[in-house]
């Protein structure tokens, strides 16, 4: 399959079936933070972000947030929710995703990235050898560079949404 064709996409995180993990053996989620989980406007976990975590919590999954966001940001985000953080990632290099599966024994077939962007997020996890799920953006930023990547993505979620039946 292609780098930029994530496993799975759907609407939001709450639509990915908790068994999509579970039935896959993933243990951790490489979580991306705005516009994955709140907009980049909100600097701390939403009450059903907090319900999300403690479900895949009681499914044995993990989460570590890997973000391309600056420390002040993802710290305060992370610290409040009681995760492990990894600020100014670079994805889609996947140095900090190869990082955190040594440092925990993890094979790259239990780990999943999860996140809104394919250029980033889903490259990220494709290349650290990692299952990818994507969400679409919650509250896109409408700068002259984002609105150019999210055109370019289209093929990528056109040939995802042609593999799957249109689902």
């Amino acid at each position: 399959m292609s780098l930029f064709i994530p496993e799975l996409y759907k609407q939001t995180v709450y639509d990915i079936p908790q068994s999509f993990f579970t039935e896959r053996g993933i243990k951790l989620l490489f979580m991306d933070i705005d516009n994955t989980l709140v907009t980049y406007d909100d600097e701390l976990p939403t009450p059903q972000n907090t319900e999300w975590f403690k479900s895949l919590s009681q499914n044995g999954i993990d989460v570590v947030f890997v973000s391309n966001n600056h420390v002040p940001r993802v710290e305060k985000y992370a610290r409040s929710a009681g995760y492990e953080f990894f600020a100014d990632a670079h994805k889609p290099f996947c140095h900090v995703h190869k990082q955190i599966m040594k440092m925990r024994g993890l094979a790259p077939s239990q780990c999943a990235g999860v996140g809104d962007q394919i250029f980033t997020d889903v490259l990220a996890a494709h290349l650290a050898g990692c299952v990818a799920v994507t969400v679409f953006p919650i509250k896109d930023v409408t700068t002259a560079f984002n609105r150019f990547k999210r055109m370019c993505e289209r093929p990528f979620m056109k040939k995802y949404f042609k593999l799957h039946g249109g689902k």
